[in-house]
């Protein structure tokens, strides 16, 4: 799992440094209501093309492991799925006028909403291809197509928005190239994985699976963009934007953290024979990612002042307020459904993603109204927090029902409150002026401490700091 992580690793890591070298760039550019206006953008085309998928990608994802004709269900699916595709944007190029004023209240234009859903379609067809990549375990392809699409896609929309009059519009653009032209590449390099025959019972055995996935991704998909969708029906679109560019700084910890959960998803699910030895396997891997997890999202909420007065323009400093909380609501989600989606992947009960889904929307969309009127930007914030973590729990609480995992549970535990306690010196620091290099100092310190406190609690293995050494002399 470790050796594929160091090449996801740098492939994420180069998108992490693009994504914070150009966000300055964008910021200067852009206002808070262009920003909002990409959330919308992004929102829509991701939410559909997501839908009506049918979740096929999973059913990829999981027989590729199976004694089956691989090549033939691979192709029939991405065929149901391009077929589904088509005609799904015939019906949103029709109506695309009504959707524009129903649900977006003509915030995002008729024009918008099919290349919306035009470009969501394409970051599917490439997130396809990078699932192949990732189960085949050839990291190094993987690699090379998401350097270029992490490259070029800003890079391209930097040139547009230098040499036109042209704003959030750049970004469109270049989205929809990049993604066709990565989409292509991915595709050969993936053309030993397709047989060109189409088979109803690979067809049927896909739906069977996905099938109940399908409700699970709608609901899901409803869940994340829910705090999006109702703070620009209660806020607008500078308020969307604040929140957008919030989140989108705190998703950097994502970035390090799907290092190690792409390479992760695949370990699990070749280890997930119910022997002992397979077992501790799996163990052992989830302290990785769990540490790996709490040291990336608190090591960017700690230094996120500094991040966004350096990335960004003083129109977007009141962000510094939120990122810390939008990391903790990332930590506390995936210390729990890191293991727990795999666990229900592996015993095929997806069935039961959809009750996960559920709960977390009906809570999300209540919090969501009760508190945005009241708190703004926080309140979509909490109510995404609390409601990923009652979520959390019973994901994790159906996890270890069906694939039973002898974690310690006090360990989870520790580490929940660590995290809340290490959390109180970034909102004091945030309101106290001292010297940048002071306050840069007793940070590095702060982390020193908290990975003592880590290793002194055993939350923080052994092997762990080795692989991470290793990792480190092997990129440097």
């Amino acid at each position: 799992m470790i050796k594929n992580s160091k090449i996801y690793f740098i492939s994420n890591i180069t998108s992490a440094i693009i994504a914070i070298f150009t966000l300055p760039i964008f910021t200067r550019f852009l206002s808070p209501e262009d920003f909002g206006i990409l959330a919308l953008f992004l929102i829509f085309g991701s939410i559909t093309s997501q839908i009506i998928s049918l979740s096929l990608g999973e059913a990829t994802r999981k027989f590729y492991f199976d004694d089956i004709d691989f090549k033939i269900l691979n192709f029939s699916n991405l065929t149901v799925i391009l077929i589904i595709f088509v005609l799904f944007g015939i019906l949103i190029f029709i109506f695309s006028e009504y959707i524009s004023i129903y649900l977006f209240n003509d915030r995002l234009s008729s024009k918008l909403i099919f290349i919306s859903y035009l470009s969501g379609c394409l970051i599917f067809l490439f997130s396809y291809q990078n699932i192949l990549f990732v189960i085949s375990e050839r990291p190094k392809q993987y690699l090379l197509v998401n350097l270029f699409f992490n490259i070029l896609n800003p890079l391209v929309a930097i040139l547009i928005l230098i040499n036109s009059n042209l704003t959030y519009e750049s970004r469109i653009i270049s989205i929809i190239l990049i993604s066709i032209i990565s989409t292509i590449i991915g595709f050969f390099l993936n053309l030993k994985f397709y047989k060109i025959q189409l088979s109803k019972n690979y067809i049927k055995k896909s739906i069977i699976f996905s099938g109940p996935l399908t409700p699970n991704k709608v609901v899901s998909q409803l869940n994340e963009t829910a705090d999006k969708y109702i703070s620009n029906y209660f806020l607008g679109l500078s308020a969307l934007g604040i929140l957008s560019i919030s989140i989108r700084i705190a998703d950097i910890s994502k970035l390090f953290i799907n290092s190690f959960l792409q390479a992760w998803t695949p370990y699990f699910l070749k280890n997930a024979k119910n022997t002992l030895i397979n077992k501790k396997k799996i163990l052992s891997g989830f302290y990785i990612i769990i540490s790996v997890i709490f040291i990336s999202t608190y090591s960017l909420a700690l230094f996120s002042e500094e991040i966004i007065k350096f990335l960004t323009v003083e129109e977007y400093y009141f962000t510094i307020k939120y990122v810390p909380i939008i990391c903790f609501s990332i930590f506390i989600i995936h210390i729990f459904t890191s293991l727990s989606f795999n666990q229900i992947i592996s015993t095929e009960q997806t069935g039961s993603l959809l009750k996960v889904s559920f709960l977390a929307f009906l809570i999300n969309i209540f919090l969501n109204i009760l508190l945005i009127p009241k708190f703004q930007i926080y309140g979509a914030i909490i109510a995404t927090m609390i409601s990923g973590f009652i979520s959390g729990i019973y994901s994790f609480y159906l996890g270890q029902r069906f694939f039973p995992i002898s974690i310690n549970y006090s360990s989870l535990i520790k580490i929940i409150l660590l995290y809340v306690i290490f959390n109180i010196p970034i909102f004091i620091l945030v309101n106290i002026q001292i010297n940048l290099f002071a306050k840069i100092l007793l940070k590095i310190i702060i982390v020193l401490f908290l990975i003592y406190c880590l290793k002194k609690t055993k939350i923080l293995r052994n092997n762990f700091i080795r692989e991470i050494i290793l990792l480190k002399n092997k990129i440097f």
